[in-house]
């Protein structure tokens, strides 16, 4: 995937977050999951600043950077 792919899918997360699953662990844990899976499809993926599109404030240890 690409960088724009990546963009669209925080979008895409931020708004459900927003919709569905304000201030919930479930939505937080939903996110460290893409993250793995991104990390894994691209070395240079910043979990980090993915969760920050996405509206998770925080880091978790699960998930290298």
């Amino acid at each position: 995937m690409t960088r724009k792919h990546y963009i669209v899918q925080a979008r895409l997360l931020s708004e459900w977050r927003e919709r569905f699953y304000p201030k919930s662990e479930e939505f937080n844990s939903l996110v460290d999951d893409f993250c793995r899976y991104f990390k894994r499809d691209n070395s240079r993926f910043d979990p980090a600043r993915f969760r920050e599109a996405c509206g998770v404030a925080y880091l978790t240890e699960g998930v290298k950077r």
